[in-house]
Parts: structure tokens; sequence; C-alpha cells
């Protein structure tokens, strides 16, 4: 059985977008098992990413509108641009004076990303450090690319297509839309495969099951069989009338207004006739 992969403290913070502080007080309190036997803190990475989906339930609790929370982020990291408007000689100015300087005195970059990671904790939980990373520093490349391969670097889930995360890190490019393609034709493909393989053993279980069953119904009627020639053997020695009644009366009728036995409207079956002392019916 392979190892679990463990995961230092500081792993586990960047991992969970938190501070170590909070990843310590999380082992602390029993939420993040500490690895037993280790010389210095470590954690499971099953255990990381349980607490990470914990996380991410509870704050889609308190989050009721994704679509306009990833909104409310992306102005956060890209302050949006001042509104202008366009004077009588073509020229074009802020509406607002006050409101640009404002803008433009905002963070942005990797400044903005730290307000994020640290202010925004419902963010990190929902989207993860590095969709937020990729959306914040992806500058003219795709930031869906930059997400996807930072997630790959550090073997973390790779972000999902949603309506909130096209909000956050814009539209896919063509190359992640084939790449989608292919992994949701490959997902099909690999569900048929597992049906059609569970249709398969349910019919061979069904088959086993089938044969143990005509297995021991066959010993069962060999026995009978058995048993009922050595019966016969030995009633044949002490009533061998009865034997011969037996026997006409498994062969059936032989004629036209004839009895099971063998018996005829004016004549007794031997059987009858040994018993009645008369083959003659009157």
């Amino acid at each position: 059985m392979p190892e679990a992969r463990t995961l230092s403290v500081a792993q586990a913070a960047d991992r969970l977008g938190m501070s170590t502080v909070s990843v310590y007080s999380m082992i602390a309190n029993g939420r993040l098992p500490r690895v037993p036997m280790a010389s210095k803190a470590r954690v499971h990475v099953a255990d990381v990413d349980r607490v990470a989906e914990e996380r991410r339930t509870e704050a889609r609790r308190r989050v009721l509108n994704e679509e306009g929370y990833a909104g409310q982020i992306r102005d956060v990291l890209h302050p949006p641009v001042p509104e202008t408007i366009t004077l009588a000689d073509g020229r074009v100015q802020a509406r607002d004076l006050r409101e640009t300087v404002r803008i433009a005195q905002l963070p942005r970059g990797r400044e903005a990303l730290k307000i994020v990671l640290h202010g925004y904790q419902d963010a990190v939980a929902i989207f993860g450090k590095n969709v937020l990373t990729a959306a914040a520093l992806a500058g003219d490349a795709c930031a869906w690319c930059y997400a996807i391969a930072d997630a790959r670097v550090h073997e973390l889930p790779e972000p999902q297509d949603s309506p909130a995360l096209r909000v956050l890190l814009g539209e896919p490019c063509p190359r992640d839309l084939v790449r989608w393609a292919a992994d949701d034709a490959e997902r099909r493909l690999a569900m048929v495969k597992l049906k059609e393989g569970e249709h398969a053993a349910r019919r061979e279980a069904e088959r086993q099951r089938l044969r143990a069953e005509f297995s021991v119904a066959s010993l069962a009627a060999r026995t009978a069989a058995s048993r009922l020639a050595s019966t016969r053997a030995r009633l044949a020695v002490v009533d061998p009338a009865s034997v011969a009644l037996a026997a006409s009366s498994a062969g059936g009728p032989t004629g036209p207004g004839s009895l099971r036995c063998g018996c005829t409207a004016d004549r007794y079956c031997l059987a009858h006739a040994e018993l009645f002392g008369t083959r003659t019916r009157t």
C-alpha cells in the first residue's frame, strides 16, 4: 500500500491560502490531524483537501451570489476604468476627477492580490489561491491557462469552467475549449466503459448464481432418483403388487376408456387383478 502524501505546515497553508498561524490553530483544535511520530508538524494531503472542501462549502453558504462576488473580487484586483465624457470640442475627460484620482491610487497586481488573500477569505475558499493569483497576474496571457498550469505544478485540482470563474478569469482561450471538449469526451467514454463493465459484471454474477443453483438442483435430483430406485427395489421384495401398480400408473392410459393404472371398462390391470383375484370387472 503506497504511503500517504504529507505536507509541512507551510505547504498546507499555501495549499489552503491561509497563514501558518491558522494552520497551527487547526492542528491544535483537531480539525487538521497531525501526522503521528513526525519530528515536525506535518499533515496528510487528504486532510488538507478535506478542510479546503469544508471551507468552500461554508463560504458558499455565506456568498449567495457567486457571480456577483466574483465581479467584486475582479474589481479589487483590477480597479475599473473611470467613467469619461466627451466634450463638445471632441476632447475626452474624466467624469469625476476625484474618483479618477482615487481609482488611480488603488493597488494593482501583487499588492491587490495580497489584499484579497488576506482580507477576502471567502474568495480564497471558493475560488482557490491559484485562481486568484492567475486573475491578478496573468496580464495579457490567458488567465485560465495560467491557473491550470499553476494547479498542475502544485498538484491542485484544476479550475472547472463556471459562470463565476468566467467573470473572474475572463473567457477561456480556444486551446482551453478544445482541451475541455477532449476531456469531456474522454470522461463520457470512460463512463460508457464503466457502465458496460458493470453490466457485464452483473451478467456474470447472474450466470454464476444460476450455475450454482443448477448444480444444487441437479445433485438433489440425482440423489432423489437414487433413493427412488433403492426404495423401489426394497419395496419390490416385500410388496410387488404396489410396485406393479405404481409402474402401471406411471405408464398412463393404454387405450380409449382406459384408466391411468391400465384398467379398462371390463378388465382389471395386472396389479388390480392380483389384488382382487380376477381380471374381469363386473
